[in-house]
């Protein structure tokens, strides 16, 4: 199934260090663009996790801490 062929793939779509005041943060962001499932980890937690979205461009926005981080997925030109 496309399911199980976006989850044998274990790296995520986007990863980046980000500092924030109390230290750097690992943010992972997963985008399956066959079913539109998001998923976005900071420190390895979970913090979004969308199965089956029909949009697969537009903004993932996350809190964390007081921090909003906002993920922009637009379609290739």
């Amino acid at each position: 199934s496309l399911q199980a062929l976006e989850m044998s793939i274990n790296e995520p779509t986007a990863k980046w260090v980000v500092p924030l005041s109390d230290g750097n943060h690992v943010v992972e962001f997963e985008h399956g663009t066959a079913t539109g499932r998001r998923v976005v980890k900071i420190d390895g937690k979970t913090l979004v996790h969308r199965e089956w979205m029909f949009r697969l461009v537009g903004d993932e926005v996350v809190m964390f801490g007081d921090t909003k981080f906002v993920i922009r997925v637009d379609p290739i030109p």
